[in-house]
This record gives C-alpha cells, sequence and structure tokens, in this order.
C-alpha cells in the first residue's frame, strides 16, 4: 500500500520526499562536585523532533510546484504537519528550503527542515527545574550590597547543583570564597540565588547557596 503524501500547511507533496530523516535530542547538565569522582547528570527533557527532506520535483510543472512549496514557507507562523511514518509531530515550522537547478529539464531538487511543535504545558512542569508560576515582580535587590566578584565568608551549611527548589544538595566547610553569579542572571531559581566557588582550601563550598549563609 503506497504511503500518504507528506502534508505542510497547505502544500501537499504530489510526491513524497526521495529522503526524509527524524532526529530528536534532550537537554542535560553536568555537575561535577568538588572532591566527588564522576558527575551528575540532570535530565531537562526532550527538545522539540526535527524532520528533514530531500527529493525532486519533475514534470512541466516542476517550477510552479516549488513556488507554491515556497509561499508555504514564508507564510509566518507555525502550521500543520503530516507524516505517513512520524505521526507524533501534527503541528511545525519550516525553518529551512533550500533548491538546486541542474542541467536537467523540468527538474529542481529541493531539501527542507521542519522543527515539530511541541506546544508544552508549562503547569506540568511546576515545581521542576527552573519552571515556576509567580506573579510578576520587581528584580530582587542582591543582600547587604553582595555583587558578582565580591569576596566574602561563607558561613557554612548546603551548597546546591542548581538555583532551584528542587535541588539536590550537599554539606559544605565554612570559609573564603568569591560570589560567581547571583539573583539576577538567567535562569536563577531563586531558591539558592548565590554561587559562590571557594577560594582557598579551609572551605569546599562549590555551589549554590541561600540568602544568609555569606557575610
Amino acid at each position: 500500500m503506497a504511503l500518504s503524501k507528506i502534508k505542510y500547511k497547505d502544500f501537499k507533496f504530489p510526491n513524497n520526499p526521495e529522503t526524509t530523516g527524524f532526529k530528536c535530542d534532550r537537554s542535560y547538565i553536568k555537575h561535577k562536585y568538588p572532591e566527588m569522582a564522576g558527575e551528575e547528570l540532570e535530565d531537562f527533557g526532550t527538545n522539540a523532533i526535527i524532520i528533514t527532506g530531500s527529493g525532486v520535483f519533475f514534470g512541466s510543472d516542476c517550477y510552479s510546484t516549488f513556488r507554491k512549496l515556497y509561499k508555504e514557507y514564508k507564510s509566518k507562523g507555525v502550521g500543520s504537519v503530516s507524516h505517513p511514518i512520524f505521526t507524533d509531530i501534527t503541528r511545525g515550522l519550516m525553518t529551512s528550503l533550500e533548491a538546486t537547478i541542474e542541467a536537467e529539464k523540468n527538474a529542481i531538487h529541493y531539501s527542507f527542515e521542519i522543527v515539530a511543535d511541541t506546544k508544552p504545558n508549562v503547569k506540568e512542569n511546576i515545581g521542576k527545574y527552573a519552571v515556576k508560576e509567580v506573579a510578576p515582580q520587581a528584580t530582587p535587590t542582591p543582600s547587604a550590597g553582595h555583587k558578582v566578584g565580591d569576596i566574602v565568608q561563607f558561613n557554612g551549611g548546603t551548597h546546591y547543583v542548581s538555583s532551584c527548589s528542587s535541588a539536590k544538595g550537599y554539606n559544605a566547610r565554612a570559609g573564603q570564597a568569591k560570589i560567581t553569579l547571583g539573583p539576577d542572571c538567567k535562569g536563577n531559581g531563586k531558591a539558592h540565588p548565590w554561587h559562590l566557588i571557594h577560594t582557598d582550601s579551609s572551605s569546599n563550598v562549590y555551589g549554590w547557596v541561600d540568602e544568609g549563609t555569606f557575610s
């Protein structure tokens, strides 16, 4: 049985591309802890799936067919996607389109890339990593006038693998440390808003800490 035709927005391919590809990956962070061997991985979930394709429009109407595809590419916004194999993808955005005309009559070679629209539900991720549902508020003022680059005295306690409320924590000794990131940095989870790195061997702090844990 013949496969159904691939469709993007209002354009249905007259013949399916010669090849199509499917690519998916995921975001993660590797955490390295002082005086501990190995690394711990923190999974931030899968990214948008990418579909690629390449083929040839042929026949006396090949150029007008390509122009129709190009028109849909130029139309703004995410649209419907239909693929006979990758049926989980129903919406996407064509992010690239290329064409090559070779020394042959009535043929135009093309390739494209479509990024799937995952429409993530933010509410499903409340409490995970840096995703929070909070009322808009002014940017917090760093406590006690501290700023990135300051050398401070860490009081001892817990340092965390990230600034988010769900982060794992480990004991850290008191001692001198440097502020390397603060509450205003991009993606700060605010639960443990300061990032410290020890400046000598008296302390082993190397991570995110709470307000009031240093002076």
